[in-house]
């Protein structure tokens, strides 16, 4: 049952934030990248400054799609740009002050 003073059904536990770890000693890039796990399904993010997304910044996320198969859901791109464009079937671009 709901709790006292709430209507509804109770929400569904937070998605867990698990970070991708850099390799190779390489110092972090300007990107950042995470995934988003939830009922065994991976939504794989990066962040890019870039203004101008192109289907090569979302290279990391199209192989973590074919790494991972139907778990994976579609990449999002986070970007400083101002257009919501599909990169790719695989890979939506978003600028990130739409996601706030």
């Amino acid at each position: 049952p709901p709790s006292p003073g709430r209507r509804g059904p109770t929400p569904p536990p937070p998605p867990r934030f698990l970070p991708h770890p850099h390799t190779n000693n390489t110092p972090p890039p300007r990107e950042r990248s995470f995934t988003l796990e939830h009922d065994e399904r991976l939504l794989p993010v990066e962040i890019n400054p870039t203004g101008n997304p192109r289907i090569s910044h979302g290279a990391h996320l199209r192989t973590f799609r074919r790494e991972y198969g139907d778990r994976s859901l579609p990449g999002l791109l986070v970007h400083g740009g101002d257009q919501i464009d599909w990169l790719t079937s695989e890979v939506l671009a978003v600028p990130w002050w739409k996601l706030i």
